[in-house]
């Protein structure tokens, strides 16, 4: 049963994870008494070209593996062949317990799930001359890599699956947009971004709530349109749940 940290009283909340990600936060919000209408924005294919894979079954040669996501380590195990010197760095609870589930020492979890928050985290130490190899999906920011390099690390990355965009949503659902929908939960840059092309900047969905979870996230939300930003301190349901009853708060 979840802690919940509010009644939702109904709340009707969009959650926008993709497929086989969502049950958790889902499963949370109906606890805490809300509802949940599902619109993934986001759909998750393995992609693991082949020089990466070579990458990832010579990771024994590399200082430090950073996996930015569980669909880092998803689509990455059937390859993968740590050294016992391996640091292993898990951006994210979610991502560090998969890793966990596979027998797999986490050494490093940021106290915020964001490259930002690891760069800066004290416990990262020297990291000039250490070679870093950053799994993640095709494509995303260059920051974490950027921030490394600074630091004097040699980085390569191992990408392993790819992002696509998802169907649209259905006639209905727009249509009954302010019937079903009270507030959104965004968790990435893209997924906002496919948000307003899949509903072609709807002014219902821009003038819904929407959660989100960095402040560069909230900025890009306004930067769209999008009218009442809340921020979360982190993607897990315990983090989304507070900003929930934020918003319970304000509707009462």
């Amino acid at each position: 049963m979840t802690d919940c940290p509010c009644n939702l009283n109904g709340l009707k909340v969009l959650v926008t994870r993709p497929e086989g990600q969502a049950e958790a936060l889902r499963t949370a919000i109906l606890d805490c008494g809300g509802e949940v209408e599902r619109l993934p924005l986001l759909a998750i294919e393995p992609d693991v070209l082949e020089t990466n894979r070579e990458k990832l079954e010579k990771a024994f040669q590399f200082n430090d593996l950073v996996f930015v996501s569980p669909n880092a380590v998803r689509h990455s195990l059937d390859f993968l062949r740590p050294g016992e010197s391996s640091r292993i760095i898990a951006i994210g609870e979610a991502t560090a317990a998969l890793l966990d589930d596979q027998a797999l020492r986490v050494d490093l979890v940021p106290n915020h799930s964001t490259s930002e928050a690891l760069l800066g985290d004290d416990r990262l130490g020297e990291m000039r001359g250490r070679k870093v190899l950053i799994i993640r999906g095709h494509g995303g920011r260059e920051l974490l890599a950027d921030g490394f390099r600074a630091l004097g690390a040699d980085v390569e990355y191992a990408e392993v699956y790819r992002r696509t965009m998802p169907p649209p949503p259905s006639p209905e659902l727009l249509a009954t947009w302010r019937e079903r929908v009270d507030a959104m939960i965004v968790t990435s840059e893209e997924m906002m971004k496919n948000l307003v092309e899949l509903t072609d900047f709807d002014q219902n969905v821009l003038q819904t709530p929407l959660i989100v979870i960095s402040e560069r996230l909230q900025n890009s939300a306004e930067t769209l349109g999008f009218q009442h930003v809340l921020r979360a301190g982190n993607p897990y349901p315990a983090d989304l749940l507070v900003a929930l009853c934020q918003l319970v708060v304000r509707r009462n």
